[in-house]
């Protein structure tokens, strides 16, 4: 929500970038996609949120989303730090239940399929 001039609450932006932090690379590219969701005027922090996991899994997602489609990562991002039911997912995606089921066992099939990252 915006203050009464016009700027952001520092809650708002904070549950955006701990979103954006959730799904992306990096932090710097974390403060990117934050800067970019914030840029969309007054959206609840719940949709604030949510636009920045889809945003930051869509163009710099961290490497346990990489092995997905971005279909799958946006659906995996919505249940898992996002933690909207399946039925939120679908509406928010615009897409049947058994799509964004579909959507969230395949990715995360994908996701458990990569070799381990090796410790150096």
């Amino acid at each position: 929500m915006d203050s009464s001039d016009g700027r952001r609450s520092r809650s708002l932006i904070a549950s955006a970038y701990g979103a954006a932090l959730a799904v992306c690379a990096n932090a710097r590219m974390a403060e990117h996609v934050t800067s970019v969701a914030l840029e969309a005027p007054g959206e609840s922090e719940r949709d604030l949120r949510l636009r920045t996991l889809r945003l930051g899994v869509r163009t710099v997602p961290s490497i346990a989303f990489r092995r997905m489609t971005v279909g799958q990562r946006e659906a995996v991002a919505l249940a898992r730090p996002g933690g909207v039911t399946v039925d939120e997912i679908a509406d928010t995606l615009d897409i049947s239940v058994a799509e964004a089921k579909r959507r969230m066992l395949e990715g995360l099939r994908a996701a458990a399929a990569e070799p381990a990252l090796q410790a150096r």
